[in-house]
């Protein structure tokens, strides 16, 4: 029988990518500061006050500074992800990180998030898939079988659920206002409730 495989998307789910951007942002781009607590509405064009292309830009510098090689782990998922590892499940992360398609262009890019993702998870990850900011995760969600899906995102949740995984949404204030009683979507806190769920019901 194979090891269970737990799919999870990486930023605000494992990594904390949103006060790390805002910090750069206010560093080195900002006219006046931005509150860097968590948006409740993550269009971040909206949020910043500006245009999309410009958010882009900042996001592209970003993805190859060094910072976006050292984000923090999101609450107890440094303690409990690397459980559920010892218990014997996989992690492969799906990630929206690139600002293009070329893999020439995204190298410094890869070399962060692997390097991130493995300095607070060693070997609990056997795969990271990268994708560019904004591409749909169905593709790669429906190639695998029933498994476990983590998101923060309210969007690529409904997609876990529509391709049959089992699927966790952990609370950020900009998922907040979406609210399903069907979805099938189970809301969670943090790693540590996430633990809880799948041992009672393993």
């Amino acid at each position: 029988m194979s090891d269970p495989i737990i799919l999870v998307d990486i930023d605000e789910t494992c990594l904390g990518w949103y006060k790390c951007f805002t910090q750069f942002v206010n560093n080195n781009f900002a006219e006046k500061l931005v509150e860097e607590d968590s948006p409740t509405n993550f269009h971040l064009p909206t949020f910043f006050g500006v245009d999309k292309e410009t958010v882009d830009h900042w996001a592209n510098w970003f993805c190859n500074d060094w910072s976006f090689g050292c984000l923090p782990p999101v609450k107890s998922a440094e303690i409990y992800i690397p459980k559920l590892a010892q218990k014997g499940f996989k992690f492969v992360g799906i990630t929206s990180c690139l600002s293009s398609s070329d893999p020439k262009e995204t190298v410094v890019t890869r070399k962060l998030r692997r390097a991130n993702i493995e300095h607070h998870f060693p070997k609990c990850f056997v795969s990271v898939f990268m994708l560019e900011y904004g591409k749909s995760k169905r593709e790669h969600l429906q190639n695998f079988g029933p498994a476990i899906w983590v998101e923060d995102n309210w969007g690529n949740a409904k997609c876990g659920v529509e391709v049959g995984h089992k699927t966790y949404l952990i609370n950020q204030p900009h998922n907040q206002k979406f609210h399903e009683p069907d979805s099938n979507i189970t809301r969670v806190d943090d790693w540590r409730e996430i633990y809880e769920y799948i041992l009672n019901e393993s």
